[in-house]
């Protein structure tokens, strides 16, 4: 009736239009009845009340680039309050999951032993001699001569409170781990923890940055690929998966994937500490310059021994 009504009103006369019936008849939506608009406003606060509590709760990934566009500098710490900030990161990552899983199949370095005995860590690794175990416990750079560190980006420009309070940590696989669950020797497993002032935004930690922990991640594994374990970055390649954030645990899987003479191709992941949530993917080449085999001869550094310590 309503259609019809419509298709015959360019026809009608105007005086049978300018009636009430008439009207009702073209209207295509009835009239909401007074005093029931209000019904709407209890739900409707009600929706509105959830979602604020809920965006508080949980809020999305997507507010700190909207609202939080740079990390604030953190005040001027004492060395007390440095020292212990060391203990905490320290005494919480030999808590994680992944090195409680890892170190029943382990050997650990004196080194690394003598300092994560300092900060009070105690827990037996089972294996004495690095060929009996599937992976090598190493801390590089704990002992290196201080005037040489500062040079160095990760463990001396980025070394400090709230950016890199711990050394790194690695897992390094043996050749006898590889040998006996697949793998190439020197696959390992970095733990990094992430201070709060290393953000491109608040809470999220810089994307530069994690290229920097993958160049330097990877290049540790793929020197056990390479003939005189010593080689250049040659190309990396980051795939960023979800933001990173800041004060936390990460996992940083590393891979040799082909070993070709002076070339040696690596991956990796960063995976969360404790869900163990893929958030960034990397591949990169390394290699090996020709005078690297001379080295020695002129006094350069031992990389095997460096790597094996």
């Amino acid at each position: 009736m309503i259609r019809a009504c419509v298709r015959r009103s360019a026809f009608a006369p105007a005086a049978l239009q300018r009636t009430a019936l008439w009207r009702r008849c073209v209207s295509t939506h009835p009239p909401v009845p007074k005093g029931r608009s209000w019904m709407w406003v209890l739900p409707l606060s009600l929706a509105a009340g959830a979602c604020y509590f809920v965006g508080a709760k949980y809020p999305p990934a997507a507010i700190p680039f909207l609202f939080s566009p740079y990390s604030p500098s953190m005040p001027q710490a004492s060395y007390e309050e440095e020292e212990a900030h060391y203990h905490d990161i320290e005494s919480a990552l030999h808590k994680l999951p992944a090195v409680q899983e890892l170190i029943c199949r382990s050997y650990e370095t004196p080194l690394a032993t003598r300092l994560r005995e300092t900060h009070g860590a105690k827990y037996a690794v089972p294996f004495a001699d690095p060929k009996l175990a599937d992976y090598v416990i190493q801390r590089p750079f704990a002992s290196g001569d201080p005037a040489m560190l500062e040079t160095l980006l990760t463990v001396g420009s980025l070394r400090g409170p709230h950016k890199f309070a711990a050394m790194p940590f690695v897992f390094s696989k043996t050749k006898g781990g590889a040998q006996r669950n697949g793998g190439w020797e020197g696959d390992g497993l970095a733990i990094v923890h992430f201070g709060k002032n290393m953000c491109g935004y608040r809470g999220v930690v810089h994307g530069g940055l994690l290229a920097t922990v993958f160049d330097e991640a990877l290049a540790r594994t793929a020197f056990y690929g390479l003939p005189n374990r010593m080689g250049v970055t040659g190309k990396l390649e980051l795939y960023y998966r979800h933001p990173v954030r800041a004060e936390d645990f990460y996992l940083v899987e590393t891979r040799i994937t082909e070993n070709v003479g002076r070339k040696c191709f690596v991956s990796g992941t960063l995976l969360d500490a404790h869900s163990r949530k893929v958030l960034v993917e990397a591949n990169a080449v390394f290699i090996e310059p020709r005078w690297a085999k001379y080295l020695s001869w002129i006094g350069g550094g031992n990389i095997r021994n460096i790597l094996d310590e």
